[in-house]
């Protein structure tokens, strides 16, 4: 029986060796969209649909060697999981982020394992990327329904600074709700440079959109200041 559990154990470690190995991957690839500007508009694409195809690549091995071991149908949060993966690999090009098909594959990873918070930003992008906002807008509500992470409330600050300029006039809750959720975001990752950029974008939105406060202005180039810190990080 110890020879058995002890086996049972290996396979679950390796398996679970191959998916880490799969995200770390799958990550890298997303994240080339927002670290390639300096290249050519050709050279970025070039070099996104390159990782995508990598990871697409890593995700096909790693769905193989699964269901070598007799598959993810008895596992919900490892199908969920692959189908984030893929989804997510899928999204690394501008075409991806807003294809149907990658839009179906995160939201069938969120209906089976809603735990899963990237696969709800990557949908909530997903949804951004097609144009679709207010359906954005649930998608980043329902992640923080489940974890209230920097990532999160840094997309929902965004979009919604977006929003609030879709109608005839600027929609003053929306800024401020941008503002507060921005704040909230530096309160829990406060070495983030991301979250710092995006509480700094809140207060000029506020500035030149609806205060024009020297107050607003001077937070704004407060936030931008903590981003360039040496030491925060990109997340």
């Amino acid at each position: 029986m110890f020879l058995r559990f002890g086996k049972q154990k290996s396979e679950r470690d390796g398996k679970q060796g191959g998916m880490e190995d799969t995200q770390r991957l799958v990550d890298a690839a997303y994240a080339l969209h927002e670290s390639l500007y300096a290249q050519t508009e050709e050279a970025r694409a070039a070099s996104m649909q390159r990782a995508s195809e990598e990871a697409v690549a890593a995700v096909d091995a790693c769905e193989a060697a699964v269901e070598a071991e007799g598959g993810p149908a008895k596992d919900a949060p490892m199908q969920a999981r692959l189908w984030y993966l893929r989804g997510k690999s899928l999204a690394c090009t501008p075409a991806g982020r807003s294809s149907d098909a990658t839009i179906r594959l995160l939201s069938d990873a969120v209906k089976l394992d809603p735990a899963l918070t990237d696969a709800w930003d990557c949908l909530g992008e997903c949804f951004w990327s097609q144009g679709d906002l207010e359906a954005a807008r649930f998608t980043f509500l329902g992640a923080l329904e489940h974890a209230r992470t920097a990532t999160t409330l840094c997309h929902l600050s965004m979009l919604l600074r977006g929003m609030s300029r879709q109608g005839p006039g600027v929609n003053e809750a929306q800024l401020s709700e941008s503002v507060q959720l921005a704040k909230e975001a530096v309160r829990l990752n406060a070495t983030s440079a991301r979250a710092w950029c995006g509480l700094g974008n809140a207060h000029l939105a506020l500035y030149g959109s609806l205060t024009s406060s020297v107050d607003d202005l001077q937070m704004a180039h407060r936030a931008f200041a903590q981003a360039c810190g040496p030491v925060w990080s990109r997340n």
